[in-house]
């Protein structure tokens, strides 16, 4: 669309001997141009890497996660947006995570602007705030032109899980519950056995009346 109405604009300018017109039709011809540029390799030789500096551990640490793009063209990335899906109630320090459409997860998302052959990376920290598995999903990467119009969108299958456990703290009493084992002596042991020969003695006072019989 932008090609035809630049030509035409170029061919009515030298009809009407208008050059304000024709610079016009230049400029329009030359937009459309680098748009098509953007959409057709805007995301070759654009790679995208994330990695968990852990994948385990206790509730109240932090697990780093670094993430990094490349861009492996002359082509600049004016604005590239990455999408990362993980599982909910996972935290980012200083991040909040977007609705996703994917039941239990959110996005983490990310933008970046890349130069030619530039490699940008970016220091995350996961806060393990609750037990539980937490996983990563795919990243999605949508790269739009220098006037921020058309996005043209790819899904890169990346996926990592990491552990939340829980903390482990000793147990301690800060006072006695029970004097046993100890000093303490009771009247009578819990279960007496006649049978045995420790067990047998003569009826004393205070007794149960049934006590001893079979």
């Amino acid at each position: 669309m932008g090609y035809w109405a630049g030509l035409l604009l170029i061919v009515a300018g030298a009809v009407a001997d208008a050059g304000g017109i024709v610079l016009v039709g230049v400029v329009t011809i030359l937009v459309a141009t680098l748009r098509s540029l953007w959409s057709r390799f805007g995301l070759r030789g654009l790679t995208y890497e994330r990695r968990l500096g852990a994948t385990r551990a206790v509730v109240g640490d932090e697990i780093p996660l670094e993430l990094t793009v490349r861009n492996r063209k002359l082509l600049p990335i004016p604005w590239l947006g990455v999408d990362d899906l993980l599982s909910r109630p996972a935290m980012i320090e200083g991040r909040d995570l977007e609705p996703a459409d994917v039941p239990g997860f959110g996005f983490l998302r990310t933008t970046w602007t890349l130069g030619w052959f530039e490699r940008a990376t970016r220091h995350l920290r996961i806060i393990g705030d609750r037990r539980g598995v937490y996983e990563f999903g795919g990243a999605r990467l949508q790269v739009a032109d220098l006037f921020a119009r058309d996005l043209i969108a790819e899904q890169r299958p990346a996926s990592e899980r990491y552990w939340i456990i829980p903390r482990s703290v000793p147990v301690r009493a800060s006072t006695a519950t029970s004097q046993l084992p100890g000093t303490a002596r009771v009247r009578r042991g819990l279960f007496e056995d006649p049978a045995q020969f420790a067990g047998v003695r003569p009826y004393l006072p205070g007794d149960p009346a049934r006590w001893g019989e079979p």
